[in-house]
């Protein structure tokens, strides 16, 4: 079973989740006629960074995105199919998916193809071969739709991390989403949105006689309202992103920075100062010297580069008993023209002979070979006396403890009538009597001594287990910097007061930074409930018996 998730155009728009095939026309058939425009290229990746998030929180893997898996309508939303089936390999240098970050490198891989004119090729797996066929393939595309923004140049950089080789360089989905969003407000291009109305109403498809029927009008609102079985979500949620969400790494301040001013906070990491980028995004080498005879004016352009041959691109095509789609047309055709090559490279059948009749077989008796019986398996005694001896001493040891323990609880004591009174020695009428009752009184004495003893001995032993336990575990240690806590609110919204002075309303999931001890308050319907944040954790809250219970803190 394959699902998609669908995101609605708009700043507002919220991310469906269904079964099936995606509405709209697959972008491979788009950039056929040519590359999309800068604007809504950069929208379209940012919708779909916005269903990666929503991805995330229902745990779900694609792990190979490609153009192929993107489709697009006439209204704009922009749908991410192909979850479901799993991977081995995918086109990530990591190889088989593993990680969210495996799908931040398909949405490069799609970036490229809806702005670039040449298709991406093989990129290598080793790690230099690598960012040097990446950092020529971007350069290689035309990027003066930016014009003079200031943040051009840490606008590339940050497209080159998402196609970094170490998944721990590319940034998380929900920043692809803010950074691309801001860029396409900075530049004022059109949208998806717009970018789609001009296309379909442009007579590459008759929109009149496709038109929708009243009954699939009236349906539509509950086709929307359905519950997806796999996820056990609902299938219309709002993304990060429109929710005004960002990470600790980028956050507003660093956008507008970036956009605004340039700053580029990727500049040092290990892959771009390895390739010198900025050299090359400045121009590169010493510019050659022209002859002079060959004397350009400054105000022609220089003429284009011929495209680069790349190496032919090798997408991975999922098995159709495996995804459910049918497969490939292409791939059947092949298919079907290989198996004819064959069957015409095979050789004539070669006209029958007739054979000489061979003399028959002289058949030999042979006797059956004598019955013997199955050899009796023998009992393993040894092990069986080894078990019934362990037992034993299991038996005698449990034995042993239950007398020691109630004679330590209950220890007899001898009755006072047995004890033998000087008076009553005076009274015997026979000395006799009186020398053989001296040494009984003497070994009840004895007894009566050590029966006293014994409960002693035994508080001594109990002092002794308790001084011989363990000690109690330390507490945790208080937090000594900042710590980031996740807060999950599944059912309804959610408001969060903060000690430190955070307060914030969310559905779903938010990460808050504190530096220290910090009690929150959760309002969800009314219902109040309270947190104490010590040290970095998920907090789940939900409401159970008419008061919000946090746990996980």
């Amino acid at each position: 079973m394959s699902w998609y998730y669908t995101r609605e155009a708009g700043d507002t728009g919220q991310v469906l989740t269904d079964e099936g095939t995606p509405p709209g026309v697959n972008i491979s058939d788009i950039v056929r006629d040519g590359p999309m425009p800068m604007g809504a290229s950069l929208e379209l990746i940012a919708y779909l960074a916005d269903v990666l998030t929503i991805a995330e929180e229902d745990k779900a893997l694609h792990g190979d995105i490609s153009p192929g898996d993107v489709y697009v309508d006439d209204k704009g939303a922009v749908s991410l199919s192909g979850y479901g089936p799993m991977r081995a390999q995918g086109r990530a240098p990591e190889g088989r998916p593993m990680f969210p970050a495996s799908d931040v490198y398909g949405l490069g891989v799609v970036l490229h193809a809806v702005v670039a004119t040449q298709s991406l090729g093989a990129i290598p797996r080793e790690r230099d071969a690598h960012d040097d066929a990446i950092v020529e393939r971007l350069l290689a595309i035309d990027w003066s739709a930016l014009g003079q923004m200031p943040g051009r140049d840490s606008l590339i950089h940050f497209l080159c991390s998402m196609l970094a080789h170490t998944p721990s360089e590319r940034p998380a989905p929900l920043d692809v989403a803010n950074v691309l969003a801001g860029v396409v407000q900075k530049l004022g291009d059109p949208g998806v949105a717009a970018w789609a109305k001009k296309r379909w109403s442009g007579g590459s498809r008759l929109i009149d006689e496709e038109l929708p029927t009243l009954s699939e009008v009236l349906a539509a609102p509950a086709d929307l309202g359905r519950v997806f079985n796999k996820t056990g979500q609902y299938s219309r949620r709002q993304s990060a992103s429109v929710k005004g969400e960002c990470t600790a790494f980028w956050s507003k301040d660093k956008i507008a920075s970036m956009l605004d001013e340039g700053e580029d906070h990727l500049a040092g990491s290990q892959m771009f100062q390895r390739q010198a980028l900025n050299a090359r995004l400045d121009g590169g080498a010493q510019p050659q010297r022209l002859p002079p005879s060959v004397v350009r004016s400054p105000f022609v352009p220089p003429p284009p580069k011929p495209p680069a041959d790349y190496p032919k691109e090798v997408q991975w095509v999922p098995d159709s008993t495996i995804s459910g789609k049918p497969a490939d047309p292409v791939m059947v055709a092949a298919m079907a023209e290989m198996k004819a090559q064959l069957e015409a490279q095979k050789p004539a059948p070669a006209a029958p002979t007739r054979r000489p009749t061979p003399p028959p077989a002289v058949t030999q008796t042979v006797s059956p070979p004598p019955h013997r019986p199955a050899p009796a398996k023998q009992t393993p005694w040894l092990l069986v006396v080894l078990a019934v001896v362990g037992m034993l001493l299991v038996l005698g040891v449990f034995a042993l403890v239950g007398v020691v323990y109630y004679t330590s609880q209950n220890p007899s004591q001898t009755p006072a009538a047995t004890v033998v009174t000087p008076a009553v020695e005076a009274e015997a009428p026979k000395e006799e009597e009186a020398e053989k009752a001296k040494p009984r009184a003497s070994k009840k004495r004895r007894r009566a001594a050590t029966q006293k003893v014994s409960p002693r001995r035994a508080k001594a032993s109990k002092a002794q287990k308790v001084a011989s336990r363990p000690p109690p575990p330390p507490p945790p240690p208080l937090p000594t910097g900042e710590f980031d806590v996740t807060f999950r609110s599944m059912a309804a919204e959610a408001v969060l007061t903060c000690g430190d002075g955070q307060t914030g309303r969310f559905v779903g999931v938010t990460r808050r930074k504190f530096s220290d001890i910090t009690t929150c308050r959760v309002v969800i319907d009314g219902k109040q409930g309270a947190v104490q944040l010590r040290y970095p954790s998920t907090v789940t809250c939900v409401v159970k018996d008419g008061v919000v219970v946090c746990t996980g803190a």
